[in-house]
């Protein structure tokens, strides 16, 4: 049963007649209290009441009065002091007291976070997984004799539990699919924050500088990778750009346009779509071509194919392929 709440208003009679059942008094004090008398009569108040109860009951706890909204500073002042009193008196006669009323500064305070060296150990849960903890208990004594273990594992792990695909999982897929188009070129993944998606050529065939033209024959997206691209300028058709990455297009084509912002004249594509009666606006991108290559090397052989087949060494804004030039002969045309 819920012990009742006194107010002071109630005369202290009434307050120490309260059926015997009761092992406890809460005493709240509210602000119209404090309204009807100055502090000294409040705190003599206090004190008779506290000790009518001590000898008859086994708890007593007192509460703050709680801040009124609205109200002027002196007001505010007032009920500060006569908590602050409340909290000491009540520290010295062994009373209980709750904290109503804490100050904003100390709210806003960020708590310290509590570390530890326990690493999460997540596993799928299983019925038969039940005594894993009871192991973990039972053999962590004895890594912990070895000095060496105990550094490298640290204190006990903590067991997580991470659901098992049900019959929903299984049927159902939540993953939103971007993406749908069969048809080969480069088309936009049409992500709502792909920055990349306006730039998007999605022809399937391309042609070069020198006029010749190149048939793409998959379908690739923003988010393809381990790529040989090519960067086209919408107001000069023979401007093209021969590159190649491991990262997906949308990180690629990013740091690029960071360099166009940036004006990075060392970066060829940064100097021509930085020229006068250009913007970043001109640029266009797609794939040429996507395998698994397995090297650095790899890419940037494919990569001077096509820089050799569209002359864009000459005729583009390509400006070098690294080391590779020495070796174009040897390239031959089963790299596109």
């Amino acid at each position: 049963m819920k012990p009742p709440v006194l107010h002071l208003k109630e005369p202290s009679a009434l307050c120490l007649n309260r059926p015997p059942q009761f092992d406890s008094r809460h005493i709240q004090a509210f602000t119209n209290d404090v309204g009807r008398g100055r502090r000294e009569v409040l705190e003599a108040k206090f004190r008779l009441l506290g000790k009518r109860l001590k000898p008859r009951t086994s708890m007593v706890a007192f509460s703050e009065m709680l801040p009124v909204l609205r109200a002027g500073p002196g007001r505010q002042a007032e009920l500060q002091r006569l908590n602050a009193w409340m909290r000491g008196w009540c520290r010295e006669e062994g009373f209980g007291f709750f904290r109503n009323w804490e100050p904003r500064n100390h709210l806003l305070q960020d708590t310290p976070k509590k570390t530890n060296n326990r690493t999460p150990l997540v596993i799928t849960y299983s019925p038969q997984l039940k005594p894993v903890q009871h192991i973990i208990n039972k053999l962590q004594p004895i890594l912990e004799q070895d000095t060496k273990l105990q550094k490298a594992l640290g204190d006990r792990p903590i067991v997580s539990y991470r659901q098992p695909p049900n019959l929903k999982m299984i049927l159902t897929n939540n993953h939103r699919t971007y993406h749908t188009n069969t048809n080969p070129g480069t088309f936009p993944c049409n992500k709502p924050r792909c920055q990349l998606c306006p730039h998007i050529h999605s022809a399937d065939t391309i042609i070069g500088p020198n006029q010749v033209s190149y048939k793409i024959k998959n379908t690739y997206s923003c988010a393809s990778r381990n790529i040989i691209y090519a960067i086209m300028c919408r107001k000069c058709p023979s401007a093209m750009y021969i590159g190649q990455t491991s990262q997906t297009l949308r990180q690629r084509i990013n740091a690029q346009k960071t360099d166009i912002r940036q004006d990075h004249k060392e970066k060829t594509v940064s100097c021509h779509f930085n020229q006068k009666g250009h913007s970043l606006n001109d640029l266009t991108t797609c794939i040429l071509l996507q395998r698994p290559f397995t090297s650095a090397l790899e890419r940037e052989s494919s990569e001077l194919s096509f820089m050799l087949k569209f002359d864009t060494l000459r005729e583009g804004i390509n400006t070098h392929s690294n080391y590779l030039t020495h070796y174009q002969d040897s390239f031959p045309s089963y790299h596109l």
